[in-house]
């Protein structure tokens, strides 16, 4: 055989072998991140924060159902339907469910506002925006993760400076709560993290207080469920044209209050009003939200 010809069939070889052990990624991402200096080979492995977020996105494609009765935790999909099963069986009413590790959790689908279970993931309402208050000139809703407890907070730094923990993402849950619409408002940074509300100690500003949430970790409390999935609505001049601004609140159970996040002036944190605060408790979507996606504030 002629040796230009065994050359020929070593590159084929080995180039194969590169395509195959590659992964396939949607939209040029494998390129992107092949380009990216941050993950390349280093003696000490360095790789940013943001790049290995981005390759974890890509490594763990979501699904919308659970598998093997593994509960899905992300803003995109909650299955957990907050019902228990450690004492007697799954409530058959809630739609189609499998019991693991003492929780009610939705077989191949997502719970809805109702808490039953649904085939269909959450709908993107929007993403990348930041929430800027109406009062407080400048000031913008953040993510605040890594904190004793938890509790959102407010910034006047751009959104680089605060690497992106300023940006949110709307979801609208199937189903509805009694009629209304309900919502997950999720970290861009973190898909596990959503807002939520939580009771507080006495000695804080107030009873309850708007913290960031890890689905994941979700635990029992006096909200239940209540506490992540919102309830947002849109603001209106006395003509029914829009503000643009939004109220982001969570409903008592049994009771027909709402907890309203609001800035709570001189902490600078976000607390839960259980009556309907002023313009520190009005916020402004940026870019603004679709018209007509959210329900008018009574």
């Amino acid at each position: 055989m002629p040796l230009f010809a065994l050359a020929s069939i070593f590159v084929l070889f080995f180039a194969s072998l590169a395509v195959s052990t590659h992964p396939t990624v949607a939209d040029g991402t494998a390129s992107a991140l092949g380009a990216d200096d941050e993950c390349g080979a280093s003696s000490e492995g360095a790789c940013s924060l943001s790049a290995l977020q981005l390759r974890a996105k890509t490594s763990t494609l979501w699904t919308p159902a659970t598998s093997g009765g593994i509960a899905v935790y992300t803003a995109k999909c909650f299955s957990d339907t907050g019902g228990t099963c450690v004492t007697e069986a799954c409530d058959a009413d809630r739609g189609a469910q499998l019991c693991a590790s003492g929780k009610c959790i939705c077989r191949g689908g997502c719970t809805g506002a109702d808490g039953t279970c649904y085939p269909e993931e959450n709908k993107v309402v929007a993403t990348n925006f930041v929430l800027a208050n109406a009062k407080f000139e400048g000031y913008k809703m953040f993510f605040k993760r890594v904190t004793t407890f938890g509790q959102m907070s407010t910034t006047r730094l751009p959104s680089s400076f605060n690497m992106d923990q300023d940006k949110f993402d709307l979801f609208q849950l199937p189903g509805a709560n009694n009629g209304t619409k309900e919502f997950f408002l999720a970290s861009t940074l973190w898909e596990d993290y959503v807002l939520g509300f939580k009771s507080t100690t006495d000695s804080a500003w107030s009873p309850f207080a708007a913290l960031n949430v890890d689905l994941a970790e979700q635990t029992v409390d006096v909200l239940h469920d209540s506490n992540i999935m919102l309830k947002i609505c849109a603001m209106v001049r006395s003509d029914n044209t829009p503000t643009g601004g939004v109220r982001i609140g969570a409903v008592l159970p049994a009771t027909d209050s709402t907890l309203w996040a609001y800035i709570h002036h001189g902490s600078w944190l976000v607390y839960g009003s259980m009556t309907k605060p002023g313009d520190d408790g009005i916020w402004f979507p940026d870019p603004p939200l679709p018209e007509g996606v959210l329900p008018v504030c009574s």
